[in-house]
């Protein structure tokens, strides 16, 4: 057990952050997290979802909510 906070990079793997005049998300696809996406299909959880925790202390609680708006969650 630790106190150490990850970047914010590594927590929201496996959306990657980039800037092009204004932030850009994407979903790295990596052979790696197969069984991941296997299990979120089984128990109806988005990537939006998984990484809920990150994107909420990147962009705050209203910008989360209106994303799950968006995807129908």
């Amino acid at each position: 057990k630790t106190n150490f906070k990850k970047p914010i990079s590594c927590h929201l793997f496996p959306i990657r952050k980039s800037d092009f005049d204004g932030d850009i998300l994407k979903y790295e696809k990596l052979d790696e997290c197969n069984p991941a996406l296997d299990n979120g299909k089984i128990n109806n959880t988005t990537i939006a979802e998984f990484c809920k925790e990150p994107l909420k202390k990147l962009y705050g609680n209203e910008w989360y909510s209106h994303l799950m708006e968006r995807i129908g969650k």
